[in-house]
């Protein structure tokens, strides 16, 4: 993980990194050479069984991008919460059992404008976790919670006008930790709309 750390901060340090001209050309005839998004993401998180009865989550997010005119990805930085509540009746008094992330991903992000209203995109890097796990039971809770390092991936598609988008969005996420001394992973499979502005 230390490698792909380091590789990725060498890809962001090659884009950011501008000779002297072209950073003083950001603008051109009134017109920007830059450009990005910012989109709501809204959908659910499918963890897998080792969540169970929470594997199940309704997740709400904010996805960015950036981009100067002459790179050929985006700068993509994103957070995704996710949380599920249950309660386990087959016990008496019944157990409830409650499940949360938090993912901040940072990476790249490629998009090709298919036709003037179509936009599709994929995109991947590093994943920083947060997770926790609660139990309560007759008001006595247990709780624990672990932070992870993963990687992400996605791909989706956008219907765009000049300034406005919506779309579907498909992530897959990984980052291992220890829950309760078990190893669990924290990252899923994300699927939900987007709704942004892009300029």
């Amino acid at each position: 993980m230390n490698k792909s750390v380091i590789a990725l901060s060498i890809i962001l340090l090659a884009l950011w990194t501008q000779p002297a001209s072209a950073r003083e050309d950001d603008f051109y005839l009134g017109e920007s050479r830059n450009s990005g998004g910012f989109n709501v993401f809204i959908g659910k998180k499918s963890l897998d069984s080792s969540w169970d009865p929470v594997q199940g989550q309704m997740e709400i997010g904010l996805k960015f991008d950036y981009k100067r005119k002459d790179w050929p990805v985006s700068i993509a930085f994103d957070v995704l919460a996710s949380n599920d509540s249950q309660v386990d009746i087959s016990t008496s008094p019944g157990i409830e059992f409650t499940g949360s992330t938090f993912e901040r991903n940072i990476g790249a992000r490629f998009d090709s404008q298919v036709t003037d209203s179509l936009n599709i995109f994929a995109g991947g890097g590093i994943s920083f976790i947060r997770a926790s796990f609660k139990s309560s039971e007759s008001g006595i809770m247990i709780s624990d919670a672990e932070s992870a390092v993963g990687n992400w991936f996605e791909a989706g598609l956008r219907l765009t006008t000049d300034n406005l988008s919506a779309g579907i969005d498909i992530i897959q996420s990984s980052g291992n930790m220890s829950l309760y001394g078990k190893s669990v992973n924290a990252g899923g499979l994300h699927f939900g709309l987007l709704f942004g502005l892009k300029w």
